[in-house]
């Protein structure tokens, strides 16, 4: 978690520069100016969990990955867009973007090419000595083409990034009563985590959970004086309670979440949630679509150009923001 800085970023980007294997990524400028703004600068809060590249792309180099960095850093171009669209009398405002994802990829895949893009952020107005968070976006889009995505996955990201930050440039209309000052900023995570009973409750609640909020505040879907009978009848993705899928069960005070079908049982790490299962090399992986280079990267050993057809064992993180299943880490 961090304050993102030019100086830091130009030593990330110097660095990345030295490797021969990289696409530079560029956000789209909107082709209009804002007829108003309340704002005059934006900063980013960096939160990504990694932050070594924002893509990795094999369709142009079938010998190995071309990553994808941000040539100005992303902090910077993020400056030259709030100048190129908004208006020469616009307001003294400051925007905070809190970035948590920015990702892309394209990969050669059954004779099509398969690309997706990913962001994920909140935007906060800063007037005065707080911050009020007025706008989030969390999303994935997907692609398949015969042909070559990597410019139109390039594209789109962009265009979210651009049309994101525009929509807002005259929104001061705070989305909850979350309020921070410059010291939240660098623990806005936890202090998110420790308004939820998921995280904060001695005891969780027993019984089955088919939406979010529910589980973050521990008020079941449906309840069951023996849950531990329900859980093996509920390991299919298309399994549901109401005609809702099932995304977590706590049975006898353990939460265990559903992830593709298999119901696996977390443990506590830190504020984190997470859990261990089993995976097969990169060509087993269709349903891990969306983090496909995040497990392939766990996935290839260091020592060796190619993935084995060896299972792996692979730590999985719970995110609060969307409740969905992080790849974290390879277990040896």
């Amino acid at each position: 978690m961090k304050l993102v800085s030019l100086f830091c970023s130009l030593i990330l980007v110097n660095f990345l520069l030295s490797q021969e294997d990289y696409i530079n990524f560029r956000i789209a400028i909107p082709s209009e100016r804002s007829e108003s703004s309340l704002y005059k600068t934006i900063r980013m809060l960096d939160m990504r969990t990694d932050t070594r590249n924002i893509g990795l792309f094999d369709a142009k180099n079938e010998e190995a990955q071309m990553r994808l960095i941000a040539l100005p850093a992303i902090a910077v171009q993020l400056s030259d867009l709030l100048t190129e669209i908004n208006p020469n009398d616009g307001g003294d405002g400051e925007l905070l973007l809190v970035l948590y994802e920015l990702k892309m990829f394209e990969s050669h895949w059954k004779k099509n090419y398969k690309g997706a893009v990913n962001f994920s952020a909140e935007l906060y107005s800063h007037f005065g000595p707080t911050y009020k968070r007025i706008a989030t976006i969390d999303t994935w889009e997907f692609f398949e083409d015969k042909e070559i995505l990597t410019e139109r996955v390039m594209l789109r990201e962009g265009q979210l990034i651009g049309s994101f930050i525009k929509s807002n440039l005259n929104n001061v209309r705070p989305l909850d009563k979350i309020i921070l000052t410059e010291n939240d900023l660098t623990e806005i995570d936890v202090k998110k985590k420790m308004e939820y009973p998921l995280y904060t409750s001695e005891e969780l609640t027993d019984g089955i959970y088919t939406d979010l909020n529910s589980l973050l505040y521990l008020h079941p879907n449906r309840l069951y004086k023996k849950v531990t009978m329900q859980i093996n009848q509920y390991n299919s993705p298309t399994d549901s309670v109401d005609g809702k899928p099932i995304l977590a069960i706590i049975s006898d005070g353990y939460l265990f979440l559903n992830h593709y079908g298999k119901m696996n049982q977390s443990y506590r790490n830190g504020l984190d949630y997470r859990f261990t299962t089993k995976v097969k090399s990169t060509k087993h992986l269709t349903h891990y679509l969306p983090y496909w280079h995040s497990i392939k990267e766990i996935l290839v050993d260091k020592n060796s150009s190619e993935s084995s057809e060896e299972i792996k064992k692979i730590e999985f993180r719970f995110n609060p923001r969307n409740g969905t299943i992080v790849p974290q880490l390879r277990l040896e």
